[in-house]
């Protein structure tokens, strides 16, 4: 499970910087969610942390430097990591559930915080090739899919016709959405599937874009969204999550046991896909072979997951 029991383990300390005031504040009650921008147009939502504290320079405004600490193995942050080859430092976007959860804040003092803003050039050139070296298999096919998804992208701007647009855009999304779906059941340790469907244009049905198999999708492809409607049609149709521990126990379920019976789950969670604006684009569906109820843990995976669906979603196509 995600930050378990991690006794023994070496911590590993994030920064942040921030104004005096909302330092205070952070201190009082803990962090917030923002959004925030990365790159030329990636919306994030969550908490930016680095490996050291950031300068103007840096993109970083503020006079008061939070120190927040954790008892993990740095893998354990991967799946938050945001990779942009160039710089001198690591940077990551946490949800703030996370942090308040199992993050230790405290504040840094300014004389002891000074010596990571005047580095040597040694120490740049450590960090920079630290940071245009990584290994970490994830990121690296994570990367490699948001490029093969750009490039299809602009494919698919050059062929926009009929009812072909819907058709192509899927396609594209796909190769962002199943690098995204690896890492969140890699986080399940392998006992969930996974699969992410997109809602139509006119938001009345849903489509498997990926996750399950051709043989399921078959059967679920087109899934009415409305208040009647169970699992991500519920979902979709509410804006909320419609958590099933056990399908077999929910009357909604009746008609689609077949379905359950024939792939093998027992458990089948449903999140709702919703961008910045609120407009519901998708949802993320969890699958699990026996009766299981969500953890914390497993709504803040869901969270972090449904918050980049929704960017990958609502993208330019």
């Amino acid at each position: 499970m995600f930050f378990g029991d991690q006794s023994g383990v070496r911590p590993v300390t994030l920064y942040h910087v921030t104004t005096t005031e909302n330092a205070e504040a952070i201190l009082r009650n803990g962090f917030a969610e923002r959004e925030a921008f990365f790159g030329a147009s990636a919306m994030r939502i969550g908490v930016w942390l680095s490996d050291r504290p950031l300068n103007p320079a840096e993109g970083a405004s503020g006079d008061a430097i939070l120190a927040v600490a954790f008892n993990v193995e740095p893998r354990e942050l991967s799946f938050y990591e945001l990779v942009d080859d160039g710089k001198s430092f690591r940077q990551w976007c946490l949800p703030a559930s996370l942090i308040r959860a199992h993050g230790k804040v405290s504040i840094v003092p300014t004389d002891t915080g000074q010596r990571f803003w005047c580095l040597t050039d040694i120490e740049y050139l450590e960090r920079l090739f630290a940071s245009t070296h990584k290994t970490n298999a994830a990121i690296t096919a994570s990367i490699s899919a948001v490029k093969a998804s750009e490039t299809l992208l602009v494919r698919i701007e050059r062929q926009l016709n009929g009812g072909f647009g819907e058709e192509l855009a899927a396609a594209a999304f796909a190769v962002s959405l199943d690098s995204l779906l690896r890492s969140a059941i890699g986080r399940t340790k392998g006992k969930a599937r996974a699969a992410i469907y997109m809602a139509d244009a006119d938001g009345r049905q849903l489509r498997h874009i990926v996750g399950m198999s051709k043989a399921y999708a078959r059967y679920v492809d087109g899934f009415t969204i409305s208040p009647e409607s169970l699992a991500c049609g519920l979902a979709a149709a509410t804006g909320q999550a419609i958590i099933t521990a056990d399908v077999m126990a929910e009357p909604r379920w009746k008609p689609w046991l077949w379905l359950a019976e024939r792939f093998g789950y027992r458990a089948c969670w449903s999140f709702p896909i919703q961008t910045a604006t609120g407009k519901i684009v998708g949802t993320f569906a969890m699958y699990y072979r026996e009766p299981t109820e969500a953890t914390p843990d497993d709504l803040d995976l869901a969270s972090t997951v449904t918050r980049a669906a929704a960017a990958i979603l609502s993208s330019p196509h």
